[in-house]
């Protein structure tokens, strides 16, 4: 079997988008980075993600009815970083950056795109859940440069 150093070297060679998934659990709101995202079906419209089981943010999704799922843009290195770090407190984190809200959650203002979801399905992958979230609506940001994170670095596609 593959040896998690260089199971996370190959991976490392996957270029992907950036996401921040952004909840409120009623008493607070929060988010997580995201780079494991997915389109699955057209019928019913469906995504994927994957968050570590361990992680704080992990049982706030799985007990939320609904959610955001940002697609950051090239300017948002910043976002993605701050949702990264679990030093940083996401609650007082997001009241520092331009959002609105759908529902009670927060949309990511100057996003590339952003999905409002509810849980369709929770899965169980390893260490890690497999969320499938039914997209309920969505909406497009003027900006069309992605944030890409490829090889433990942001890049930029000229």
């Amino acid at each position: 079997m593959i040896s998690s150093e260089d199971f996370k070297k190959c991976l490392g060679r996957f270029a992907s988008g950036v996401t921040v998934i952004t909840y409120s659990d009623g008493n607070e709101k929060g988010g997580i980075t995201v780079s494991s995202f997915a389109s699955v079906s057209m019928d019913p419209p469906l995504v994927l993600f994957s968050i570590l089981k361990k992680t704080p943010s992990h049982d706030k999704l799985l007990n939320s009815k609904n959610y955001a799922i940002n697609i950051l843009s090239m300017d948002q290195e910043t976002v993605s970083n701050s949702f990264a770090n679990p030093k940083i407190d996401r609650n007082e984190f997001i009241k520092s950056i331009p959002t609105e809200e759908k529902d009670g959650i927060p949309l990511i203002l100057g996003s590339l795109s952003i999905l409002f979801c509810s849980n369709h399905k929770v899965i169980d992958g390893g260490d890690h859940s497999i969320f499938l979230a039914l997209v309920e609506s969505g909406s497009v940001g003027e900006s069309d440069s992605p944030l890409v994170y490829y090889n433990k670095a942001y890049r930029k596609i000229s």
